[in-house]
């Protein structure tokens, strides 16, 4: 079986590890990750957008990540221990098999619209994007390393209006 949909908290341990820890846990995990087709590529989108809430960083293995994976792990786990009630799935998604066309995020709900807001211009240049997506329609998808800081991406995800939190 494939791993193909990510998230810290399901990981062994780590619910008692310090939150560096935490995140290196997560980044070594991600390595485990890889996808071999564009089917495979497909089913993982469908399981991230069946979720009410996503968000998910687009990995291709011809691209140096290291910054935008660490990023991204730092992300998941400052939000999750900021709002350990949150229903906001975080999914890590190895892209490399579809990088001609982006056929399984083009054919997203909002993505096209998106993209003719960059006057047609791809939304995934190999640097780590992040997809916000909310009942299976793709809300945002920008850089992860455009934001200096966790606080900012977990602000951003509120100004998209993705944050249905029990405080």
């Amino acid at each position: 079986m494939l791993l193909f949909a990510l998230s810290f908290s399901a990981l062994p341990g780590c619910d008692r590890m310090e939150p560096e820890g935490q995140a290196v846990e997560l980044m070594q995990e991600f390595t485990f990750s890889q996808l071999k087709t564009a089917e495979d590529v497909q089913r993982a989108v469908a399981e991230a957008t069946s979720h009410s809430e996503t968000i998910f960083l687009v990995h291709v293995d011809w691209a140096f990540m290291v910054f935008q994976r660490k990023r991204f792990a730092e992300f998941e786990r400052d939000y999750k221990t900021r709002y350990p009630k949150s229903d906001l799935a975080f999914r890590y998604i190895d892209c490399t098999p579809v990088t001609q066309g982006y056929k399984p995020l083009r054919s997203l709900p909002g993505w096209k619209k998106l993209e003719e807001l960059k006057n047609g211009a791809s939304l995934v240049h190999g640097y780590g994007e992040l997809v916000w997506c909310k009942n299976g329609r793709v809300l945002h998808v920008e850089n992860s390393l455009k934001f200096d800081s966790t606080d900012e991406l977990i602000a951003k995800t509120k100004s998209l209006g993705m944050v249905s939190i029990v405080e």
